[in-house]
């Protein structure tokens, strides 16, 4: 009984290790994300696998949206070379080979 006792308490000292490192693993990824790392490592340590599964679906807070600016004439060039582009090569035409409906 006694030995029973003792691997049971090293399992779960084991257990309670791995789930506090993927804790803090998954607290940084929610701050990389732009939220509150400790707030998520407890939600992943008490709740496992729905924890991370909490992170994983954060929207990432920090992206930024980078906007160029283009000189009116680096538009004029390519506005010239679709419009080149697009005569050189017409869009097929597909007209019906006779003047009757196809029957239904």
């Amino acid at each position: 009984m006694d030995e029973l006792f003792v691997w049971l308490v090293i399992g779960v000292i084991i257990g309670l290790i791995i789930v506090y490192i993927a804790a803090r693993s998954f607290g940084k990824i929610a701050e990389m994300k732009g939220h509150d790392g400790k707030t998520y490592f407890w939600w992943v340590f008490w709740l496992g696998i729905f924890g991370m599964m909490m992170v994983i679906a954060l929207p990432d807070r920090n992206q930024t949206v980078s906007t160029v600016s283009l000189s009116d004439e680096s538009v004029k060039k390519i506005v010239k070379g679709i419009s080149q582009s697009a005569a050189a090569s017409p869009a097929p035409v597909f007209a019906p080979q006779s003047d009757e409906l196809p029957s239904l």
